[in-house]
């Protein structure tokens, strides 16, 4: 049964409420307290009745698992809820950040017990308007709030294991999951490859080496950046992939081992792709004489930890003088010869769907393209790679359809 005890202070007569919640570790009896403010206006009688009416709400709430912290504040929370994912890779982490800086900017002063689905609803239908993305001046997209509800429920559930509230508010029945339409990823049809190789000339070595490798072996952006000339076996015509360049904001270029154990492997390459390759060095070991003292011999990184590490330049891909280069130059550099040579829209990532998509046609072995792309299950290629191009879909389409005509063609009826 919960105690009561009546305090006298400066500010008038509280109540301290004890009850019983559980055990500890150690097997002693685990208290739980508030304290309940007497209003001025209630004679002793009526205090007495109402502070044991407090209690047996209090205790009963314990009993039945509904006790919580009313008084702690979202965005302290949050905060303390994104320390605990410090573990996490950089980017995933920097994701998290950003994400927790947009819901304290929304929720960050309001109790964490305070929120309700509706203030959830109404926060989602507002990042649906335009000028809710401060870089295009768009709405937010659906996966980017899809991201924001995943986090936030994540917060809720936590909360919950800290006592704080007892029920998540975004997991009733009736609440509204943003569901994001899925994104067919572009590849490059026929045409846009013929376009390309019309424009090839116009591009530099640099570039050249690039895309004839992202389009030939469907290796990653991050995964081309972070070669390096000791990865390309030249005798044995084999890349080998065992690292990854990113950009992380707050923190610099990123070297680290891919994600999985998948995604480090060997690939096969062709012969025309290897003369490529000995021209650009020969272009690159060139500028290296000519720069002199002004090629950076050793480039600094920094691990998946943001440590800073030194190691001989041996980079494939680099600025002018030798640093590391930029993870978005590729995608920039693309996007401005789209528009300067009249070219479709994709991206880099385009290159590797596009690989994958040609394979498929080619009715390669999924196993066999499903290793080449670094992927750790075979079913991540065949739902997130592999599509159709119209010219495949139509002659699937006429192949069927002339197959149904000769059993209702004039001979048969």
């Amino acid at each position: 049964m919960a105690t009561i005890t009546k305090i006298i202070g400066k500010n008038g007569i509280s109540y301290r409420i004890r009850a019983v919640k559980g055990k500890t570790s150690n097997g002693n009896s685990k208290q739980v307290s508030m304290t309940w403010k007497a209003p001025a206006n209630l004679t002793e009688k009526q205090i007495e009745k109402e502070v044991q009416k407090v209690a047996n709400q209090f205790e009963n709430s314990i009993q039945n698992h509904k006790y919580t912290n009313n008084n702690v504040i979202f965005k302290d929370y949050s905060n303390e809820w994104l320390f605990k994912k410090k573990h996490l890779s950089p980017s995933t982490y920097q994701d998290y950040s950003n994400t927790v800086d947009r819901l304290n900017n929304e929720f960050g002063y309001c109790k964490v017990s305070e929120i309700t689905a509706l203030m959830v609803i109404k926060f989602y239908d507002k990042l649906r308007k335009p000028g809710a993305n401060k870089n295009t001046g768009n709405r937010l997209s659906e996966k980017s709030i899809l991201n924001l509800h995943d986090c936030l429920n994540n917060i809720f559930d936590y909360a919950i294991d800290d006592e704080i509230i007892y029920k998540n508010p975004l997991k009733s029945k009736n609440f509204p999951r943003p569901k994001p339409d899925k994104k067919e990823m572009k590849f490059l049809s026929n045409n846009d490859l013929i376009n390309l190789s019309q424009e090839f000339k116009n591009i530099n070595l640099m570039r050249k080496c690039c895309i004839m490798i992202a389009l030939t072996t469907g290796m990653r952006i991050g995964e081309i950046n972070a070669l390096e000339w000791n990865d390309i076996d030249f005798k044995n015509k084999k890349i080998r992939v065992n690292k990854t360049l990113q950009y992380i904001s707050k923190i610099g270029i990123i070297e680290k081992e891919p994600k999985t154990q998948k995604s480090k492997r060997i690939i096969d390459i062709n012969q025309d792709l290897l003369d490529l390759l000995c021209e650009y060095r020969k272009e690159q070991l060139k500028n290296i004489k000519l720069l002199d003292y002004y090629w950076q011999k050793e480039i600094t990184l920094k691990d998946e930890k943001g440590n800073e590490f030194t190691k001989k330049n041996d980079k494939i891909f680099t600025q002018w003088d030798g640093k590391p280069i930029f993870p978005q130059t590729f995608g920039q550099w693309l996007k401005k010869f789209q528009k300067k040579h009249n070219l479709s829209n994709y991206t880099p990532h385009s290159f590797r769907h596009t690989y994958a998509t040609i394979s498929v046609e080619e009715n390669q072995s999924i196993n066999a393209l499903s290793e080449l792309l670094g992927h750790s299950k075979k079913s991540t290629t065949l739902d997130m790679y592999v599509h159709s191009n119209d010219e495949a879909k139509e002659k699937l389409a006429t192949s069927v359809s002339n197959k149904i005509n000769t059993f209702f063609n004039d001979k048969n009826l």
